[in-house]
């Protein structure tokens, strides 16, 4: 796996951490961030490189800031080596 395709994999499971964190189905979310179901499963699997629109939706859906994607994903990160 490469790096980036990596760091992708840990930011979707970041995704999906918050989101089950916060008792949503993926439908929910998606809808809630106004995408379809299948692009939110894309980026949960690391098969989507979301734009910063999108994170900043999904934050907000989720009632957290971008950043903690990103900061859960680096720790993610850490306990996978």
């Amino acid at each position: 796996m490469t790096d980036e395709r990596r760091q992708l994999h840990l930011l979707g499971q970041a995704i999906r951490s918050e989101r089950e964190k916060h008792g949503f189905t993926v439908p929910e979310l998606a809808v809630a961030a106004g995408i379809c179901t299948q692009r939110l499963e894309n980026l949960e699997i690391g098969q989507l490189d979301p734009d910063f629109e999108l994170l900043l939706r999904l934050a907000e859906c989720l009632d957290t800031r971008a950043s903690a994607f990103f900061i859960l994903a680096e720790e993610l990160g850490r306990k996978g080596d």
